[in-house]
């Protein structure tokens, strides 16, 4: 037990190491699937997890605290992770926190280093395994220690706590020795869900060291009672002010918000989008929300741009494969009718040559022919003259012998 139960003060403790932060600010909420977001967040027919990644930057995983997910659920959250700057923080299942209480044992350990192994599967988006305590569990100092005999030194881990015992220098002592991060909560708690906690900060939130080096944690469960109601702006300037401040140093600040069972938006959105505004103001994010939902919808139509384009792409692969198809099918049709059209040429070309040797042939026999006629008539003609001369030389003598 805690030698103070409350402490006015929250005491900056060194942590044993620093770790470098690419992104200092993470906005998200408890979980992001619920039937009643529908219609007041998320569109009709749209990828819940893909809206939601649109616009902020970790979430909360919480059915890992009612039931260990399977390695392929956890591959599948790493796989489906829209950036490298995108953090899941893991919710740690009950068996530790409300079964056990943090009481450690063989069964214990044994479960713990099963599990952990799973949540290291996220890879680079695990941003932090997250214990909750419930409100029954009052503070041992003596558990905390044995805890830091099973959580590995190199890991991220957060704790809430829901008894107001937890809260004093003792704590925070054990959680900056082993760099574990103090979450920052606020309630209220009118009806009294959390049951000895009063409303407001745990601890005060200006007060508020979170005992480790690598960041912070804040969690809102809502200004009207159990996880329902949105803060003032006021409130919301007062958060931006200290996430200003961590990131300002480096920090990895998670801003988590548990509102997620009213509003239109739910009240977890509107808070987020309020704060995420501020911070643009202070020039802490440089992103606007409403960037990031153009941006989705611009990528939403370049992708059915881009599947049209696909649709063309293989319609017209389609069509050109048709195509080819009916040419190779032409060729041999194509090939025939001109091997017939070229045989048809030559034959008609032997044809024309055959004519051209008969019209030479019959020119030559013509004059042949000619010749011979005029041979023909050239003796006829020489045995005339030689004839009539004959009869004169005959007549002469005749003539010659009268006298």
């Amino acid at each position: 037990m805690c030698s103070l139960m409350v402490s006015p003060t929250v005491p900056v403790v060194k942590a044993t190491q620093m770790r470098p932060t690419a992104s200092p600010v993470r906005l998200g909420t408890s979980g992001y699937s619920y039937g009643h977001w529908k219609g007041t967040y998320y569109p009709p027919k749209v990828d819940q997890f893909k809206f939601y990644a649109s616009e902020f930057d970790a979430v909360e995983l919480n059915n890992p605290f009612y039931r260990v997910p399977t390695d392929s659920t956890f591959d599948k959250w790493r796989q489906t992770a829209p950036r490298p700057t995108f953090r899941y923080v893991v919710k740690a299942n009950r068996f530790f926190t409300h079964m056990k209480q943090l009481n450690v044992d063989e069964l214990f350990r044994e479960r713990w280093d099963s599990f952990y192994e799973s949540c290291k599967r996220l890879g680079d988006h695990l941003g932090a395994v997250f214990f909750q305590l419930g409100p029954r569990t009052a503070c041992s100092i003596e558990k905390l220690r044995a805890l830091a005999t099973v959580l590995p030194h190199e890991g991220r881990f957060v704790f809430e706590f829901r008894h107001s015992t937890w809260f004093c220098r003792e704590v925070y002592d054990v959680l900056g020795e082993n760099d574990w991060c103090l979450a920052a909560i606020n309630i209220n708690n009118r009806a009294g869900w959390v049951k000895n906690l009063s409303s407001g900060w745990h601890p005060d939130l200006k007060e508020y060291d979170p005992c480790c080096a690598w960041g912070a944690y804040i969690r809102l469960h809502g200004s009207e009672g159990q996880y329902v109601g949105k803060y003032s702006d006021d409130e919301i300037g007062a958060i931006a002010a200290r996430v200003k401040d961590w990131a300002a140093h480096g920090r990895e600040v998670f801003v988590m918000c548990n509102n997620t069972d009213d509003g239109k938006p739910p009240s977890a959105i509107a808070d987020l989008r309020n704060l995420s505004a501020r911070l643009i103001e202070m020039g802490v994010m440089q992103k606007p929300i409403e960037q990031t939902l153009q941006k989705m919808v611009k990528t939403a139509k370049v992708e059915g741009l881009e599947e049209s384009k696909e649709k063309a792409k293989v319609e017209a692969s389609k069509e050109s494969k048709t195509r080819k198809k009916v040419t190779e099918e032409k060729k041999p049709i194509e090939q025939a009718l001109q091997k017939m059209v070229k045989n048809a040429k030559v034959e008609l070309l032997e044809e024309s040559k055959d004519s051209i040797n008969v019209e030479k042939k019959v020119k030559v026999d013509v004059s042949k022919e000619s010749t011979t006629r005029k041979r023909v008539k050239g003796d006829e003609r020489s045995k005339g003259e030689a004839g009539e001369d004959f009869n004169i030389e005959k007549k002469v003598k005749l003539e010659q012998r009268a006298e």
